[in-house]
């Protein structure tokens, strides 16, 4: 009786051991599915491709670490923490900005990944949503007023400001990369046969660009060739002046120098060109004041009016009926303090072929030893592009 007891006992004994066994088995395959299931589980149904939304568990630490140590979204593998409190958890948001952020391409079709947002006004209020530093800030910003809204001038101010701040040597080097790209690319397409891009665009583009970095030898080319398609001379020969003679631009300068030449010998009004006065520093040209009466005036780019002495204007009213005293005094600036001057309008002023009508014409007090009667200002020369040949000593206009 006692040995069928004991016997009894081992016996239940093993089954509670194999009871309890069982449990912890089960418990643990449960969890282990639970958790494996967890991992797999998509953030999102939309469609990208298979560099963006791989595997979430693979690399996790790496991937997420690399976003402090390169200056992009700044947080530890926990993506909830990087959202406001009213955001949404989602790991896809991050993971796109960090492909975007790090990927080396400002132009649209690189940019496909932008898709996620339906706007740029969505896209800015996503990344608010994030800890991002400056630098990678703006380079996002920079990519989607490329994308959503074709702003290349804006654009390019995000890449500076980037550039800017940027965190270290191999940021800054990838910022001017993107710089140089839209550069290029904006001169390519605006200097193509369908001319892709506006000419405001591109000046204002180009414009900065040398702002920002005067001696880059593209952006000022691009700006000759620019002019020179305009038929402005003086400043695509004022842009050829720039350009540091150094050796390795020398061919460069005597290039754009021959096509200045050769496009001003094309163009009939700029054959001849017409003759100057020199006197001392400055030039004196010869112009017609109401189709009637020549005076000779020197050419003051410092001036904003034509004006001429009180002997000339007298001699002036007194030759031809066109003049009007339509003020009798008035205080001007001059380069000797404000002074009073009485103002005229006059019926047109030319010189040879290039006229402006209803001048006004200030009324000064030039010493009478003068080569000339008066200064013909900006408000005459800024209506034409200009520009004088010091070597032959004439002054070439055009529309």
């Amino acid at each position: 009786m006692a040995n069928a007891t004991a016997r009894l006992s081992r016996s239940l004994g093993l089954i509670t051991v194999g009871i309890l066994i069982g449990a912890v088995s089960v418990y643990l395959l449960v969890t282990y599915t639970s958790g494996f299931v967890h991992k797999r589980s998509s953030p999102s149904n939309t469609a990208y491709s298979d560099h963006d939304l791989s595997d979430p568990n693979q690399n996790q630490a790496e991937s997420y670490s690399q976003f402090a140590v390169n200056g992009s979204l700044i947080q530890t593998e926990d993506l909830d923490c990087r959202f406001d409190e009213n955001t949404s958890s989602d790991k896809t948001t991050p993971r796109l900005l960090h492909n975007l952020d790090n990927s080396r391409s400002i132009l649209a079709n690189d940019l496909s990944r932008l898709s996620h947002w339906g706007s740029m006004q969505e896209f800015e209020e996503s990344l608010l949503s994030f800890l991002i530093s400056n630098d990678s800030n703006h380079h996002l910003l920079a990519k989607g007023r490329v994308y959503f809204q074709t702003d290349y001038v804006a654009a390019l101010v995000e890449l500076y400001s980037a550039q800017q701040s940027a965190s270290d040597d191999e940021r800054l080097e990838m910022f001017q990369h993107e710089i140089s790209a839209l550069i290029d690319y904006v001169r390519r397409q605006y200097f193509s046969e369908n001319q892709m891009i506006s000419i405001n665009t591109f000046t204002q583009l180009m414009n900065l660009a040398n702002e920002k970095q005067p001696n880059n030898i593209p952006v000022i080319v691009s700006l000759v060739r620019h002019h020179l398609l305009l038929g402005d001379y003086h400043l695509a020969e004022n842009f050829i002046e720039r350009i540091p003679s150094d050796l390795d631009n020398l061919s460069t300068i005597k290039l754009l120098n021959h096509r200045l030449e050769e496009n001003i010998a094309s163009n009939p009004s700029q054959q001849n060109g017409i003759p100057l006065i020199k006197s001392g520093d400055h030039y004196i040209v010869e112009a017609v004041f109401n189709n009637d009466v020549t005076v000779r005036l020197m050419l003051d780019t410092g001036a904003s009016s034509t004006a001429v002495s009180r002997q000339t204007m007298s001699a002036l009213m007194t030759m031809s009926d066109g003049f009007n005293n339509i003020e009798f005094s008035k205080w001007v600036s001059t380069a000797g303090g404000p002074v009073r001057a009485r103002l005229f309008r006059g019926e047109s002023l030319s010189v040879d072929d290039f006229e402006m009508d209803n001048p006004l014409i200030l009324e000064t007090a030039i010493a009478k030893n003068n080569h000339f009667d008066g200064v013909i200002g900006m408000d005459f020369l800024s209506k034409y592009e200009f520009r004088i040949d010091h070597k032959t000593d004439r002054l070439y206009l055009s529309h």
